[in-house]
């Protein structure tokens, strides 16, 4: 059976309850498995600076330039197993290991900069500071152990996140709100799309190529005057 977009438009209005009903089911149940299975997830972040040492004197364009591509050196002992186990062992951490807290700790550049940020993401807002924090000490402990730079500044220490970055259980039931409506659209679809019934003098046409010679009208009748 072929529709049209009138047609597909009245079956809308007419079936709406469908769409609805979907919707409904599927919001509940999004919001239900929000509550019940997705856990909220945190993320914390620092900024360091790594500059010159104080006994180098001025700035080049060069220096500058230089100073970028050393900050990726800095990136990578941020991300080592050393900087790792250690954040590890000074907090006492059992639920997690050197590989595990390497993935999950995100260090990034700033552009054109020397100013590095570090964030790390878990289920307990108050871990995910502590980290945080820990990884950034332990990292200018490293920085000025391996590399020999004095010049390493936290900037910007992390606090305590209030709002998860993990999809909130409203955003979930909107989603599955959305998700559902067109769930109960594609029903309506298939449901008229399977069903030959011919109903119009339209369908008459075309299912079975015959012109119509006449069509009886259906009218309401008063079961009072019957």
């Amino acid at each position: 059976m072929e529709l049209n977009i009138r047609e597909l438009f009245r079956l809308v209005l007419t079936k709406w309850w469908i769409i609805l009903i979907c919707a409904v089911i599927f919001g509940i149940g999004g919001y239900v498995y929000s509550q019940n299975f997705v856990v909220p997830v945190y993320e914390a972040n620092t900024t360091l600076y790594v500059g010159k040492n104080a006994d180098e004197k001025g700035v080049s364009e060069i220096d500058l330039d230089i100073g970028t591509i050393v900050v990726q050196d800095y990136r990578e002992i941020a991300k080592s197993r050393l900087v790792a186990s250690t954040v590890i062992n000074e907090l006492g951490i059992t639920h997690l290991d050197a590989d595990s807290l390497m993935k999950k700790i995100k260090v990034e550049q700033r552009a054109d900069t020397r100013v590095i940020e570090i964030s790390f993401a878990d289920t307990s807002p108050e871990m995910a500071m502590i980290i945080t924090n820990k990884a950034a000490e332990v990292l200018r402990e490293k920085i000025i152990d391996i590399m020999q730079i004095k010049n390493v500044q936290v900037i910007d220490a992390a606090i305590m996140p209030t709002e998860p970055i993990s999809l909130s259980s409203k955003a979930i039931m909107v989603i599955m709100l959305f998700v559902g409506s067109i769930v109960g659209g594609l029903i309506i679809f298939l449901m008229e799309y399977l069903n030959n019934t011919i109903k119009t003098s339209e369908d008459v046409k075309r299912h079975l190529g015959l012109p119509v010679l006449g069509a009886i009208p259906s009218f309401k009748v008063d079961k009072k005057e019957i």
